[in-house]
């Protein structure tokens, strides 16, 4: 099934899934999640959720993170920034093990949203890579005043981009997610 027949909702024979535009979900247990095609990675029905939750989590750390640079509040800023890597490193890893593996064999079949994912995979390679470095840069910000006149506009930029990337991906990529 193609991505434009997963997201309009219809199902193999073209008809529209029962609720809106997107398909039908049934629950599934635990121990008997489908698997990706050709593979043992299986379906979790609260993947998408949890994803989304880290989503949420993430963009609290950077509005704290902001707000007590903001106000003066030093050590808080560089305890929000390590808390945010560590958050944000398990994010990026749950997310490629789990969500891209299983869409790569997944969609294998549909060579658009292979393509679609496989963008939107080198996309997060690239804005993961902009993060560490960022983070890398900034781990010793109570240490470095020199680090203080860049600190707020590269966080700015951060904002941005994970605004921007979380977005997408709840948009684009999450529906994807489904049972094969």
């Amino acid at each position: 099934m193609g991505i434009l027949q997963r997201l309009l909702g219809r199902n193999n024979k073209g008809e529209h899934g029962a609720k809106g535009i997107f398909p039908a979900r049934s629950p599934v247990q635990r121990n008997s999640a489908p698997c990706a095609p050709g593979t043992r990675i299986p379906y979790d029905a609260r993947l998408v959720f949890r994803l989304t939750a880290d989503h949420r989590r993430l963009l609290r750390l950077l509005v704290k993170l902001e707000r007590a640079f903001d106000d003066g509040y030093l050590t808080t800023a560089v305890a929000c920034l390590h808390e945010f890597g560590s958050e944000m490193r398990a994010h990026l890893l749950s997310e490629k093990v789990q969500l891209y593996l299983y869409l790569h064999h997944a969609l294998k079949s549909d060579p658009f949203s292979v393509a679609l994912l496989r963008a939107l995979q080198q996309e997060m390679d690239v804005i993961g890579k902009h993060l560490v470095a960022f983070l890398a840069k900034y781990e010793k910000l109570a240490a470095n005043p020199k680090l203080l006149v860049t600190f707020r506009a590269d966080l700015g930029e951060i904002v941005k981009l994970l605004t921007t990337r979380i977005r997408r991906e709840e948009t684009t990529l999450f529906p994807l997610y489904a049972p094969f």
